[in-house]
């Protein structure tokens, strides 16, 4: 985890205060400013301020990574069709829910040869305020859907609202961790 501009961070919030010999307003505008950075790094899951992410990537060739959130749902057989005629694969970022609601469309995107990644079991509006061990069920307990109805596992993973927070960095690294160690 990069804690690289946390720590900057902190320094220059130090020597601000120093600087201005630690007034009421400096407290506040520092609190504001080290508040302000910590949800801009949340919501912008490129900066990689919580978690490590792929959001782009150089290649020599010229590439599009196709991939669809928050599925599967009554659309994506119409999506998989027009992929088919074009011979085009694409990643599919999967809510557990979702893929006991449509198992027949679950398994055509594994048959088709598409990739499978998680989106947690229920893509709650709540994702970014779970504690890490209901982190770490989320995505589990969709790993157990996938595995059941498509006999696939997975480790890519995309945040519901592609919100990171050092909970969901916790879950992460913990289910990475678990995965290498083989359980």
């Amino acid at each position: 985890m990069k804690h690289y501009p946390f720590i900057l961070f902190y320094l220059f919030c130090n020597v601000f205060i120093y600087a201005f010999h630690g007034g009421f307003w400096v407290y506040v505008f520092c609190f504001l400013a080290f508040s302000a950075v910590v949800v801009w790094g949340s919501f912008d899951i490129e900066l990689g301020y919580f978690v490590n992410s792929i959001t782009h990537k150089r290649t020599k060739t010229k590439e599009v990574a196709l991939t669809f959130d928050d599925g599967l749902t009554e659309f994506t057989p119409k999506f998989l069709d027009i992929l088919k005629e074009n011979n085009i694969k694409a990643t599919f970022f999967c809510i557990g829910k979702q893929i006991k609601k449509y198992p027949e469309t679950f398994q055509r995107i594994i048959a088709e040869g598409h990739t499978i990644g998680n989106h947690t079991l229920s893509h709650s509006n709540t994702t970014g305020l779970l504690s890490t061990s209901k982190m770490v069920e989320q995505i589990e307990k969709c790993d157990e859907v996938m595995a059941k109805i498509g006999n696939i596992t997975t480790n890519l993973y995309r945040p519901p609202f592609g919100v990171t927070n050092p909970n969901i960095a916790k879950a992460i690294k913990k289910l990475t961790k678990k995965a290498s160690d083989g359980m």
